[in-house]
């Protein structure tokens, strides 16, 4: 995905192509005949009316991924949130482990893996019995001799 500032420049060049065009088109002439007709001279082609709708439609997707990116708030730490809980989620022990949560809710309804607390209908996982867990399960090699 592209920076902001990326996108910010991409705009800018986007609107100086599509004023340029513009530009291009305001500069055409008039001319009265005597017998009260006139004849007006368009230095803009058809080309370029369609160069300036596609410019104006990128020109609009642009826009929509700045829009987005104004609107996507970012996550700050909650005044509650803790840098190393003590408890761990579901969700937290998944990513610390590299497996998925389901793994982990087979588990807990085979009766293995770590033990777990079940607080208002919440599984939550204290720090200490997941480093014991892992401890346990640790493989040491031996060099061959």
């Amino acid at each position: 995905m592209k920076t902001k500032k990326a996108l910010l420049a991409e705009k800018l060049t986007l609107e100086q192509a599509i004023q340029a065009l513009q530009a291009k088109a305001h500069k055409s002439t008039r001319k009265d005949h005597t017998d009260g007709s006139f004849t007006v001279s368009v230095p803009i082609t058809a080309m370029d009316m369609k160069q300036m709708a596609a410019l104006r439609v990128k020109l609009n997707q642009t826009d929509s991924l700045l829009n987005q990116r104004k609107s996507t708030t970012r996550k700050t730490a909650s005044p509650l949130s803790i840098k190393d809980p003590d408890l761990l989620t579901e969700q937290m022990l998944a990513e610390r482990w590299h497996c998925s949560t389901s793994r982990l809710q087979r588990w807990r309804a085979a009766n293995t893996g770590p033990t777990y607390l079940k607080i208002g209908g919440k599984v939550l996982y204290r720090k200490e019995d997941v480093s014991a867990y892992e401890a346990a399960h640790l493989v040491k090699t031996e060099p061959k001799t």
